[in-house]
């Protein structure tokens, strides 16, 4: 709906389903929607990959078979990326005048509504933004409350608060030519041979990407028994192991909404079951991450789920690459 001094976009709907890989997913999902494409289109492109790191021993990556922009360019969607804009909301509103979709990179420090990090922690985030108003000086947009929330829904931000979050995110977290803002734009009905989208054949695409699977586990399990040696370095990362953790346990569960969706029930079943290896591990440092006290001898014990979660990874990654 536009008017002379406004634009809202509609039919835009939120994807609460799941948290899918990161925010920008949970923001491009519904631009999917708008425009008639299957969200099939990229959760089975994506496939999630455990690779060897040196904080943790181990962290989680998500491998697309192809390139994004690519995979949309073939269903009739453009996609666009910009770097630092210097007046982020005129170049909003020149991209929703052209009927783009706006993704847009912000620090939730600034954005009010997030009670988990409004004025007390720097958070890297997208927003999708579909509208304006330039008498209310606001944006439409879709946005959740917290981070472990999936109450993602239709709000409003103003002009001042989106700048503030915008250039904040910059400074914190730019690279150079690292784009802040992505548009999407319907150019057609892209119907093309390329489109046979499958998840299993993303894995079988990606086969090379899952040898450090075994190491990256071994690599996570060494360092947390250094860890359970070594209280204050335990303490020190924390957060960065229940944030991994965390990270793990949400691709297992993308991964089983993704085989069911393309009736993969077996390999929903068995990634379940990991699933729930991997958060008992998390439920332990989670608890000691609240008391500030270290339970090395339940840690320990958990910690033997890993060479389990090893062998268990290892036979859903074969028979998913199994001709």
């Amino acid at each position: 709906m536009r008017t002379e001094y406004s634009y809202e976009a509609e039919n835009i709907e939120p994807f609460c389903d799941i948290f899918y890989i990161d925010c920008f997913y949970n923001s491009l999902l519904p631009i999917l929607k708008k425009y008639g494409v299957d969200k099939k289109v990229i959760l089975g492109s994506y496939v999630p990959v455990l690779r060897k790191e040196a904080t943790l021993g181990a962290k989680l990556e998500w491998k697309c078979a192809r390139e994004r922009a690519e995979i949309l360019k073939g269903f009739g969607v453009e996609e666009k990326a910009f770097a630092e804009e210097t007046d982020i909301c005129e170049a909003i509103k020149q991209h929703l005048d052209s009927d783009e979709l706006v993704i847009v990179y912000i620090d939730c420090f600034y954005e009010k509504g997030r009670y988990d990090t409004f004025m007390k922690e720097h958070w890297p985030h997208t927003i999708l933004v579909y509208g304006y108003d330039e008498l209310e000086e606001e944006f439409s947009i879709l946005e959740h409350t917290a981070k472990e929330n999936l109450d993602y829904a239709p709000r409003k931000i103003c002009y001042s608060d989106l700048i503030k979050c915008y250039r904040s995110v910059v400074k914190l977290y730019g690279e150079e030519n690292k784009p802040t803002l992505y548009c999407y734009k319907k150019t057609g009905n892209g119907v093309t041979e390329n489109n046979d989208i499958n998840p299993v054949k993303a894995f079988a695409a990606l086969k090379d990407s899952f040898e450090e699977t075994q190491p990256a586990i071994r690599a996570f399990k060494e360092k947390m028994l250094w860890f359970s040696e070594n209280e204050e370095e335990y303490f020190s990362k924390i957060g960065d192991i229940v944030q991994f953790l965390t990270d793990v346990i949400n691709s297992k569960i993308a991964f089983g909404y993704v085989m069911e969706l393309f009736d993969g029930k077996e390999f929903k079943e068995e990634a379940e079951e990991i699933r729930k290896k991997w958060l008992s591990i998390r439920n332990t440092v989670f608890k000691n991450s609240y008391t500030n006290k270290a339970t090395p001898d339940i840690l320990l014990k958990k910690l033997e789920m890993l060479d389990e979660i090893e062998q268990d990874e290892l036979e859903l990654i074969k028979k998913l690459l199994e001709p």
